[in-house]
C-alpha cells in the first residue's frame, strides 16, 4: 500500500509543510515492509555513502531519487511537494493501530497504555465538536488537544480551532467509536463503530437542529474494548496510577472502578491463569471498588472474591 496525494498537511497551521523528507522515505518504506539495508543493495552503494546522504542531510542524487519514486509508485514532483495523506501517515502520527488487537496487550508498556489513555477523551472531544466543525466557545485548543475551560481567567487563551475530517476519520477507523446522539424530536439514535460518512450524516442533523449546542446532543462511547485491553495487559502499576491521577475528580470514579472490576471476574471467568497473582482486583479493592447487587454492596461475592484472592496468594506461595 503506497501513499497517495492527499490534503491533511496543506491544512495544517503552516499551508508550506512538507514531511522530512527522510520521514516520507521511511514511511513509504514501512508501508512496503522495507528497511534501510534494502535500499543500500537497491542504490548499490556503502553504508557510509547511505549514512551521509541521511545524517548529514545532503542532497541524495537525482537518479537514486528516481529509483525511490519508482519503487513508491509516485513521480518525481510529488516526492519533492511531500503533501501525501492516508491512513499510514496517520498511523505515523498518531499510532493507533497496534492498540486495537487485544490478542497482543500482554505487550503493552506503561508509556503506551498512558498514551492510550490519553489520546481517548481527545478524540471523544473531537467527535462531539465535529458537527459544529470547530472547538466552540469555552474551548482552547494547545498543540491540538482541546480542554474545556475551567475558570473565567482561562477564557484569555481561548483560541477558535477548526477541527478537519481527515484527524476525525481516523478517529472512527482507528478507536472503533460508538455515538449516541438526539434530534429535535427527541429521538435517540445510537450507532457501534461509526463510520466517518455516518458521523457526516449525523452532524448535517445536529446542526440543523441544534445549530451552536450540537456538541451537547452526541456523546462517544469506547464500549469497553479499552477497558478490556487494559485489564487484559494486566499492567496494575499503570492501573494504579490511572485511578489515583486520572479519575480522581471524576464524578463516576466508584462506577467506573466497580465496572472494572467486574470485567476482572468475567476474565477470571473465561480463563483461571488470568492475572494469577490478583493484582489488577487487588488495586481496584484498595482503591475502593466493590461488588454491586440491586445498587447495594453485595457483601457475599465481595468476601469471596476477598477469599479467592488470599487462597490464590497461599498457592502461588507454596509453589514458589
Amino acid at each position: 500500500m503506497k501513499l497517495v496525494p492527499g490534503t491533511y498537511f496543506d491544512e495544517m497551521d503552516d499551508p508550506d509543510f512538507k514531511l522530512p523528507v527522510w520521514t516520507f522515505i521511511e514511511m513509504n518504506l514501512k508501508a512496503l515492509h522495507k528497511d534501510e539495508a534494502f535500499l543500500v543493495d537497491l542504490f548499490g552503494v556503502t553504508k557510509q555513502e547511505f549514512s551521509n546522504w541521511k545524517k548529514d542531510n545532503r542532497n541524495i542524487p537525482i537518479a537514486k531519487i528516481a529509483v525511490l519514486c519508482g519503487l513508491f509508485g509516485i513521480t518525481i514532483d510529488q516526492f519533492y511537494d511531500r503533501d501525501f495523506n492516508d491512513d499510514l501517515q496517520y498511523e505515523d502520527l498518531y499510532g493507533l493501530s497496534e492498540y486495537k488487537n487485544i490478542d497482543n496487550c500482554k505487550q503493552l508498556s506503561y508509556s503506551k497504555l498512558s498514551y492510550l489513555f490519553r489520546v481517548l477523551p481527545e478524540a471523544e472531544c473531537t467527535v462531539q465538536c465535529f458537527s459544529l466543525g470547530r472547538f466552540p466557545k469555552g474551548f482552547f485548543v494547545e498543540n491540538n488537544d482541546p480542554y474545556s475551560v475551567s475558570s473565567p481567567e482561562d477564557f484569555s487563551y481561548i483560541q477558535m480551532g477548526y477541527i478537519y475530517g481527515s484527524d476525525v476519520e481516523y478517529y472512527c477507523q482507528a478507536l472503533d467509536l460508538d455515538v449516541l446522539y438526539d434530534d429535535k424530536s427527541g429521538k435517540k439514535t445510537q450507532i457501534r463503530s461509526i463510520t466517518f460518512s455516518e458521523l457526516k450524516e449525523i452532524s448535517k442533523i445536529l446542526k440543523s437542529d441544534w445549530g451552536e449546542d450540537s456538541h451537547k446532543h452526541i456523546t462517544v462511547d469506547h464500549s469497553g474494548r479499552y477497558e478490556k485491553l487494559l485489564m487484559l495487559s494486566e499492567n496494575h502499576s499503570f492501573l494504579k496510577d490511572y485511578l489515583r491521577e486520572n479519575l480522581k475528580e471524576y464524578t463516576g470514579r466508584y462506577e467506573y472502578m466497580n465496572g472494572l472490576l467486574e470485567l476482572w471476574i468475567s476474565l477470571r471467568q473465561e480463563n483461571p491463569s488470568y492475572d494469577v497473582r490478583g493484582l489488577m482486583a487487588k488495586t481496584l479493592l484498595a482503591s475502593g471498588a466493590t461488588l454491586l447487587k440491586s445498587g447495594k454492596v453485595d457483601k457475599d461475592r465481595l468476601i469471596q472474591l476477598c477469599r479467592d484472592l488470599f487462597e490464590s496468594d497461599i498457592e502461588n506461595g507454596k509453589e514458589n
